[in-house]
């Protein structure tokens, strides 16, 4: 449950991309899709992204921590969330991309279809 504390102690993720020099939209992929399976903890108010320091501190040290170790066993912070949609890097051609596409859009058409009907 997010409360008022948490809210006045987060910051807008701008002053974020400003200090650390990286684009708004790289920030907002890492509350959205995460980094290396791990996703960075914000509060979301309307179109507002906000991120506590210690949300991003523990982001930062997991990511690293990820990159060096590649092991998810044996990271640091096995408490933060991961990202269902990313468990690790894989590398795909071009054709399986375009598969994947396929039947992504495929799944929201039918989850559409049933939602209208």
């Amino acid at each position: 449950m997010i409360t008022a504390e948490d809210v006045a102690e987060a910051k807008p993720m701008s002053k974020y991309a400003k200090e650390f020099g990286v684009a708004r939209a790289t920030i907002q992929r890492w509350v959205t899709v995460g980094c290396k399976g791990i996703q960075l903890r914000a509060i979301v108010l309307g179109s507002r992204i906000l991120v506590k320091q210690s949300d991003w501190d523990n982001f930062m040290t997991a990511v690293n921590d990820a990159r060096l170790n590649p092991d998810p066993d044996a990271r640091m912070n096995p408490d933060l969330e991961k990202s269902d949609k990313i468990d690790k890097e894989v590398k795909r051609t071009d054709r399986e991309r375009r598969e994947s596409v396929k039947a992504a859009r495929a799944k929201i058409n039918n989850t559409n279809k049933r939602k209208a009907g």
